[in-house]
């Protein structure tokens, strides 16, 4: 799995709509595309002026597909538009897990009780 992530910033409003037009007229043919796991965008709360937009990819193959064609040309021209240098990274994952990994660390989970974020350990509770 590959994440995609572009960090734009806008210069003012009118840019900023601007700039969104873009990401979103690219992000509804992005994840059509069947090797598109998903396909997001981001305003940052506390910096008002940066977007984010990341794709996430099956494979390489997938994406280089994908930055080869005419719909990435459009996220390229949302990149042009950025007051600073994007940011741009690629980020290869190798392993996801999900409620194992706090098993394993915490113990038994307790699944009811995680709307309510407790956890059971293996062990009974201390007596008071």
């Amino acid at each position: 799995m590959i994440i995609s992530t572009v960090r734009i910033a806008s210069a003012g409003a009118k840019k900023k709509d601007e700039i969104l037009a873009i990401l979103f007229s690219v992000k509804g043919p992005t994840e059509s595309k069947p090797q598109c796991i998903s396909c997001r965008i981001y305003t940052e709360p506390r910096n008002e002026k940066l977007i984010t937009y990341e794709e996430v990819w099956q494979n390489e193959e997938s994406l280089y597909q994908h930055l080869r064609s005419p719909n990435y040309r459009n996220l390229l021209a949302a990149m042009d538009l950025s007051s600073e240098p994007p940011e741009v990274k690629f980020t290869t994952v190798l392993k996801t897990e999900g409620m194992e990994v706090m098993q394993r660390v915490l113990g038994r989970v307790d699944l009811k009780a995680m709307g309510r974020t407790k956890v059971a350990a293996d062990r009974p509770a201390p007596k008071e």
